[in-house]
């Protein structure tokens, strides 16, 4: 049995078989829920907080394969090759941030799997010009649903990362918000947000879309 939640024929899906079927099973063994709907468009930007804990990508892996919807997401590109590491261990790391962590034989393999999953590396020592390449990109494609952090890390943050919003108003695509909600164990995607225009009117309201919501580690106040 697969999630309930239905999936529009214009979302990217990944027609895999068995694969939703054991997440599903582990995200209900793992007392996780997913509710809401998923706007059926071809082209998504959705985000998801709070962001309070690693293990967050964990749920949201089962959540997504559940669904069978097939993903984008941005990475950083040592991601793709490398182990991560202590910085008390390996200071001299944080000189080049695409060349943090430590090379491993598998490497290659993990680079294979954040592709398959549906990373995008980016290269964080470069990133100018970023947010403009990823808006050519995706007018090229004809499906494509993205998943962006807009906490931009785990810690609590009094400002969304403004790309979200600036690819959602330049390619005029929705947002689709989702509470990571560790209280009742569940993934709330709300109504499809669409841009205004107003800059901080959009995204003070899209804050207050996850005003009160418990993460693991922290609960969100915006």
């Amino acid at each position: 049995m697969k999630s309930k939640i239905i999936v529009g024929p214009s979302v990217p899906q990944g027609n895999r078989k068995i694969l939703p079927i054991i997440a599903w099973m582990l995200l209900r063994l793992s007392k996780w829920r997913v509710t809401g709907s998923i706007p059926d468009e071809p082209k998504i930007i959705v985000i998801g907080a709070p962001h309070s804990s690693m293990i967050d990508g964990y749920y949201v892996l089962l959540a997504v394969l559940s669904l069978d919807v097939k993903v984008k997401f941005l990475a950083a590109l040592w991601t793709f090759s490398r182990l991560p590491i202590l910085d008390s261990l390996f200071p001299s790391s944080q000189n080049n941030p695409d060349e943090y962590g430590v090379r491993w034989p598998l490497g290659w393999l993990q680079g294979i799997l954040m592709r398959r999953l549906g990373g995008i590396p980016v290269e964080r020592s470069s990133a100018a010009g970023a947010v403009d390449k990823l808006v050519a990109t995706i007018n090229e494609m004809e499906k494509i649903v993205l998943m962006l952090a807009p906490e931009g890390g785990t810690e609590p943050s009094e400002k969304f990362k403004s790309g979200f919003y600036v690819l959602s108003s330049k390619l005029d695509l929705p947002i689709l918000p989702i509470q990571f909600d560790y209280k009742n164990r569940l993934f709330n995607l709300l109504e499809p947000f669409y841009t205004t225009g107003n800059r901080e009117k959009d995204m003070a309201d899209i804050r207050q879309l996850f005003h009160g919501i418990e993460g693991k580690n922290h609960t969100f106040i915006a």
